[in-house]
């Protein structure tokens, strides 16, 4: 009981920290304490260590050279301080596979756990580190050229990034929960997590809402820009970036839940 508190105690004490050093806002602040308590309950500390390890890992990948992404600020919706939808996209799936865990004690939805954390690191590491590239992002799809901070486009150093940040959160999983985890088992949550990734690039080219500036033209996710409102040229309407995260998280997840859960 002790160990719980403290544990939660902790977990307390940094979203309150995350608000005050401007990583979450308020809203996002609260949700994180919310969620990382239903993960402690459900996987214990080593569940929530791993999604903090994200945490933390991706809010100092999107604070590494601030000033040279200033230039996204006109192209995304969101600011690198996440918001409460940012964190449910990114740490809803988690949790709900967490929960699947704890209920049914299968080790499948552990798995599913991890890529679906692999995934949500891989994206950020990607998305942050890519933008620093030299390169020239291309879509997935039409390997077209696009500008820098394009939902969708994928330089060759922010795909190495990405994988990198797969491989960390597998590489963690597998020394947290030795020997249930084989060194095998924890790379495929890896390489699924990759995967998913992957998949949230094809979904920002083909379904992510994308606006056009009335005014200087600009593509854009935002609903406004220099000062009126933006027009749809492509995408589902409502598909923002936070639902593409969303359905590529749980689809890293549910593969791994799927490959698991498989004879054989």
């Amino acid at each position: 009981m002790l160990t719980h508190g403290l544990v939660i105690g902790t977990l307390l004490l940094l979203s309150v920290l995350s608000f005050r050093l401007e990583a979450l806002t308020a809203g996002g602040a609260a949700l994180m304490f919310l969620m990382g308590t239903g993960i402690e309950l459900a996987a214990g500390w080593r569940g929530l260590l791993l999604i903090f390890l994200f945490f933390a890992t991706s809010s100092a990948a999107s604070r590494w050279k601030k000033e040279e992404k200033a230039f996204l600020a006109s192209i995304l919706d969101k600011t690198d301080r996440r918001d409460w939808l940012q964190v449910l996209a990114n740490g809803g799936p988690p949790l709900l596979f967490c929960i699947g865990y704890g209920s049914a004690g299968h080790l499948a939805f552990l798995y599913a756990y991890i890529a679906a954390v692999a995934a949500a690191n891989a994206d950020t590491w990607a998305s942050e580190w890519g933008v620093l590239s030299k390169g020239t992002p291309r879509l997935l799809l039409s390997f077209r050229p696009v500008p820098k901070g394009t939902s969708g486009g994928a330089t060759l150093a922010g795909t190495m990034a990405g994988l990198g940040g797969a491989a960390l959160i597998g590489l963690s999983a597998f020394l947290l929960w030795y020997p249930v985890l084989s060194p095998q088992g924890a790379a495929l949550a890896a390489l699924l997590g990759f995967s998913g990734m992957l998949l949230d690039s094809l979904f920002g080219e083909v379904v992510q809402e994308k606006n056009r500036c009335r005014i200087c033209g600009e593509e854009t996710e935002r609903k406004d820009h220099c000062g009126e409102k933006t027009v749809r040229v492509r995408g589902i309407p409502h598909f923002t970036n936070d639902v593409v995260n969303l359905l590529s998280v749980s689809a890293a997840g549910l593969l791994a839940l799927l490959v698991k859960m498989l004879p054989g």
